[in-house]
């Protein structure tokens, strides 16, 4: 070990006294010196910035408001407290009391009615005879006995009014959504708006933030543009596709075979293309593996659908995204949790709640008529699965 050591100081010693070495330790230390004169002042600045970035306080993230679903609005016909209506024989008796004669019909200059409208007021029911024409060629009519205005135009006449649950007042139109409408109470002084500012206040939040809108004080609901007839209606996912299954060229066993490895397996219709020619010796292409399970579902799906399912009264479901052709599309699948059967599966180009309708709807159907009174459905935070409960959709599905 001493011979060793020795032998390496001895190298050293004559590595230090050998000119060329010494020369070029001199020109690194030249080198190091300029390269600490050039980036001293840009080391001194990030150091600052360094410092400068750890002592600043981050911007903490203020969050977003939890989506909350308020009870359905009123519509007039079912307001409690609405003023009685008097009909036209009521307002005749009033006037007559009131002024001693008789309240007549319209009488006109030339002795001809020009009204064109053969009905009568939807408000008190007086005939034709006792409407004005109060825009003329407008359209819009006066009632003599009722003092109401209205309009010949069907849509207005059948148009309702939604009225805040909470003071009653006519909700108006706040956003216009694709699928849907949101109306807000404009009331300033509905209990349910006080409730919300008050509680805010007992938190602590400055009422210049509450008026900032980042807190919901005041009655919202959406209305969704739902033809439910359409649900009835809804096809089966093969409805399009022609049943060619006892068309194909090669036996019931090749069959049977390609959807074991295509569907059980989950392998790619390529690699199970190539599994049947390398085992079994069978040529197909990777489209025959797809026409395949194509024809099969279409066979089999009816006896999915119309199957008579013993399902328990707890549906979970949930979505996720995927790519078709290079697109994303959203799959939802419904699912008893008990019986571990899937209920709904449906493939959506969009994720929102018409989707999420649709396929709780697949569900309900799979109970055939004997939906539980205590069915729940269990789901993720996602809104589009709470949004439904606006337009009390699962409450016209079970009554169907």
């Amino acid at each position: 070990m001493l011979e060793a050591a020795d032998k390496s100081h001895d190298a050293i010693n004559a590595l230090a006294s050998n000119p060329e070495v010494v020369s070029l330790i001199q020109n690194v230390g030249d080198n190091m010196e300029k390269l600490t004169k050039t980036i001293g002042p840009i080391a001194s600045d990030i150091s600052r910035k360094d410092a400068w970035a750890k002592a600043k306080p981050k911007p903490r993230g203020k969050g977003y408001a939890n989506f909350e679903v308020d009870e359905p609005p009123l519509i007039d016909g079912n307001l409690d407290d609405c003023p009685e209506k008097y009909n036209f024989d009521d307002y005749l008796r009033h006037h007559k009391a009131k002024t001693g004669r008789e309240l007549k019909p319209i009488k006109t200059k030339t002795g001809q009615y020009k009204i064109d409208y053969d009905g009568c007021c939807p408000e008190c029911g007086a005939p034709r005879e006792y409407l004005y024409d109060n825009v003329v060629s407008m359209g819009q009519l006066l009632c003599k006995c009722c003092k109401t205005t209205f309009t010949t135009h069907k849509t207005h006449l059948n148009k309702i009014t939604l009225r805040c649950p909470h003071c009653k007042y006519a909700l108006v139109l706040k956003h216009d959504r694709k699928g849907y409408n949101v109306y807000t109470c404009p009331n300033n002084n509905c209990t349910y708006r006080v409730k919300r500012i008050n509680t805010l206040k007992n938190r602590g939040i400055p009422m210049a933030e509450i008026r900032s809108g980042r807190h919901k004080v005041r009655y919202f609901t959406r209305i969704f543009d739902i033809n439910y007839e359409e649900l009835e209606k809804m096809k089966l996912l093969t409805s399009g596709i022609k049943d060619k299954l006892s068309n194909i060229n090669n036996p019931q066993i090749i069959l049977g075979l390609v959807l074991t490895y295509y569907s059980s397996y989950a392998l790619s219709s390529r690699k199970t293309a190539a599994i049947m020619k390398d085992v079994h010796e069978v040529d197909i292409s990777h489209q025959t593996v797809l026409n395949y399970a194509t024809y099969t579902a279409k066979v089999i799906e009816p006896f999915l659908e119309g199957y008579k399912y013993n399902l328990s009264n707890i549906i979970t479901g949930d979505e996720t995204y995927i790519k078709i052709a290079g697109k994303h599309a959203y799959v939802f699948f419904f699912s008893d949790s008990n019986k571990k059967i899937i209920t709904s599966y449906h493939v959506f180009c969009n994720r929102d709640t018409l989707a999420a309708i649709k396929s709780m709807y697949q569900s309900i159907k799979k109970y055939q008529g004997n939906i539980p009174k205590d069915l729940e459905f269990i789901t993720d935070g996602n809104p589009i699965y709470r949004a439904h409960k606006c337009s009390s959709t699962l409450k016209v599905l079970t009554s169907t």
